[in-house]
């Protein structure tokens, strides 16, 4: 029979009484003629046959009379370099809990440890028969339990200091123990299922009475910087390129800035070098440009849920009207005094304390905690008063995008949101809301002249405007 590229012949077994030995060696046979292909032709992926078993002593010589062959087995020659290193059960279990947000597991573990608090001291407090007290571990309960358990804890959590929650916060800790339970494979709906009802009527009570008593009402927002308050950074030094820390913070903020980065982490994030997120080029019609492509973000964390999420790609091309102020130029004075050869790739790293013409930074990477205080730190420097945060550059790329006119699609583009959450980083002008309040009061207000092609208008008198082409005249009084 052919197989492949082997023709191997067997014999009946009725035809001899060594049929063990015979079989062995026909397999014997055939890897060896692979083994010879091996030899010339290296890394390619080699196939061995061999029989099904080495003991036949089962078989009867009457049914190996009408047996023609036997079945072959398919087996690989392993490559080990194809296959990664082994892992354990540990270590896979680490693998699936990477891809929590550490920002969430950090706010379920506090969640979990204020109700496991509360549970004591309840207890420890609990003088009557009256007063409920819930015991055993928040996974070891049942739906009513939970219901229950968590309805009290709503109405008697309080700050350390004794203050109130902010009803937002309150709405956080129950999501953070439902997140905590899922996690555990106990898969609960709190905000859904009817076994929970009783407890969200609670926490929407609650909700209510802090509104009604004026607190959380007031969300914190980071505050936009202006043009104004930018140009006072520029005229002040605080950002520049004349020395090592002034190029640094200009670069986090010109990037911050134009490309709408979250925060610290997504600063943090940036690589420089192999798989670089920033990288320069040409348009068609000779404009530099420096390119930021995202690969992962809050929103797209290359998982099976962000499959078909669009990657964010966003341009900013150069400032030739302020050269000194040139994202791109700036970008490659930046790269320039970079070490040469760089043991991370951290984009940004920390300033040398002995600096040279060529080398202005070390191999070091700039602390998260140094990142995320940058903003403040620089609006502070510039005698600007407000909350001032990283994320005041996502916001102020925002508004002045909207401010502008443009479209809400294209501003969702460049800060990575869907159209509809972009909406909460416009910022109201002051000169909108003194339009809103002239509007109300019915104040007069100075009208801008519209320039009117000559040939279709006739110069009007104060109180009267006619209109006029081949078609039609009319004149409008006032």
């Amino acid at each position: 029979m052919e197989y492949g590229q082997f023709k191997v012949e067997w014999p009946s077994m009725s035809e001899t009484d060594n049929s063990d030995n015979i079989l062995f060696e026909a397999s014997q046979i055939a890897e060896q003629e692979l083994n010879s292909d091996q030899q010339t032709a290296k890394g390619a992926s080699n196939t061995v046959y061999h029989t099904n078993s080495s003991h036949y002593s089962d078989i009867s010589e009457d049914d190996c009379d009408n047996l023609e062959v036997t079945k072959l087995v398919e087996s690989t020659v392993v490559n080990s370099r194809q296959f990664g290193k082994t892992v354990s059960e540990n270590e896979l279990k680490d693998i699936v809990f990477s891809r929590l947000s550490p920002n969430t597991v950090a706010k379920s573990k506090w969640a979990v440890r204020t109700f496991h608090d509360w549970q004591n001291y309840r207890r420890t407090v609990a003088t009557t028969s009256a007063i409920k007290t819930f015991q055993g571990d928040l996974l070891q309960m049942t739906k009513e339990q939970l219901n229950d358990a968590l309805g009290y804890f709503i109405v008697e959590i309080k700050k350390q200091d004794g203050s109130e929650y902010k009803g937002q916060t309150l709405y956080e800790l129950i999501s953070a123990i439902q997140y905590h339970l899922r996690l555990n494979g106990v898969i609960v709906h709190f905000l859904e299922d009817n076994e929970f009802i009783g407890m969200r009527n609670v926490l929407d009570a609650k909700m209510k009475e802090l509104s009604r008593r004026g607190i959380g009402l007031d969300k914190k927002r980071a505050d936009i910087i202006s043009v104004e308050n930018e140009d006072i950074l520029w005229k002040k030094g605080i950002l520049g390129s004349d020395t090592p820390k002034q190029l640094l913070d200009t670069i986090f903020y010109l990037i911050g800035l134009n490309f709408a980065l979250r925060a610290g982490k997504e600063h943090r994030n940036l690589r420089y070098g192999q798989n670089s997120h920033l990288s320069i080029h040409t348009s068609e019609s000779g404009d530099q440009y420096l390119q930021y492509t995202e690969d992962v973000s809050k929103t797209n964390q290359g998982g099976l849920k962000h499959q078909k999420h669009k990657k964010k790609v966003v341009r900013a091309y150069e400032n030739l009207d302020i050269p000194e102020r040139c994202i791109v130029r700036l970008y490659e004075k930046y790269i320039r005094l970079r070490p040469k050869t760089c043991a991370c790739d951290a984009f940004y790293l920390q300033p040398a304390k002995l600096n040279s013409k060529e080398h202005w930074y070390n191999s070091i990477p700039v602390g998260v905690h140094t990142l995320q205080n940058l903003v403040k730190n620089m609006c502070l420097r510039g005698g600007m008063t407000g909350n001032f945060t990283n994320h005041s550059l996502r916001a102020t790329a925002a508004t002045r995008l909207y401010n502008a006119g443009v479209d809400e699609q294209l501003i969702a583009e460049t800060t990575g949101h869907s159209s509809d959450a972009i909406r909460v980083y416009k910022r109201t002008s002051n000169a909108q809301l003194q339009d809103v309040s002239d509007i109300i009061q019915n104040k007069r207000k100075k009208c801008k002249q519209e320039n009117i092609p000559k040939s279709g208008i006739q110069e009007p008198s104060s109180r009267e405007l006619s209109i006029e082409n081949e078609h039609f005249k009319f004149n409008l009084k006032f």
